[in-house]
């Protein structure tokens, strides 16, 4: 798993046959992709799942969203005070 697209380099770390769960970016990577299927790796795009209510649970960016929201009303409780 990793939060940003691997490098070239990084993927030539991974083992042949591995998965690998992150934010690929198709389209603006495919010396990557390429690289990827040259390893024989199965990528999981997870900027690629649907904005729909059902996969909100998978959506990245839904989920960093959740995240900035708690971490904004603990920021506003800690600058408040009360």
């Amino acid at each position: 798993m990793k939060i940003r697209p691997p490098t070239i380099n990084e993927v030539d770390t991974f083992k042949p046959e591995q998965a690998l769960y992150s934010q690929i970016f198709p389209f603006q990577n495919e010396p990557i992709v390429q690289k990827l299927k040259e390893r024989n790796i199965t990528s999981f795009g997870m900027d690629c799942i649907p904005r729909t209510s059902k996969a909100q649970a998978f959506d990245t960016l839904s989920s960093m969203a959740n995240i900035a929201g708690y971490k904004a009303v603990l920021v506003a409780i800690n600058e408040f005070g009360r």
